[in-house]
């Protein structure tokens, strides 16, 4: 086998070698200056990289966050608009006003406006000969969407 030990004066101290020259092939030992400026440049080398993945990484989480910000943004205004809505709806369905009369067959309009937000109501109401029930049927829209509704009551006493 191919080795080399070097003694010193005491055998159980290390023994150092000064003045070695740079090592250029791969079979070849390093010096101190070589090895330091080896880690000092894998050093950079990883920093570079970890703030380039670091910035790369922070930029789409802040896109990311962005754009579901915006998309809760646009999602909450739509339903801000559906509430207005709602309410509008609400304020022309009470204004229908139906006859009580008994035997009666009667028709109603109504219409409502909330914050920006209109409506339109209408229906038919009959209440029976005898005056103890009365029905009625409505409809209503609002923001291009329709809705139904009806009601019934009797006179127990």
């Amino acid at each position: 086998s191919n080795s080399v030990t070097l003694v010193g004066g005491d055998v159980n101290a290390p023994v150092v070698i000064h003045n070695v020259g740079a090592g250029t092939a791969d079979t070849d030992a390093v010096n101190v200056q070589q090895l330091n400026l080896g880690l000092a440049t894998t050093l950079d080398n990883s920093k570079t990289y970890t703030n380039q993945v670091a910035a790369t990484t922070l930029q789409q989480a802040n896109a990311y966050t962005d754009s579901k910000l915006s998309q809760l943004n646009m999602d909450m205004s739509e339903a801000r608009g559906e509430a207005r809505q709602a309410a509008a709806i609400g304020l022309a369905a009470a204004s229908l006003r139906y006859d009580d009369r008994p035997g009666k067959l009667s028709v109603a309009a109504g219409g409502g406006y909330w914050r920006g937000e209109g409506a339109v109501a209408f229906g038919a109401g009959y209440t029976s000969e005898d005056g103890r029930a009365r029905a009625n049927l409505s409809g209503t829209t609002a923001g291009g969407h329709w809705g139904v509704g009806a009601g019934v009551s009797f006179t127990l006493n």
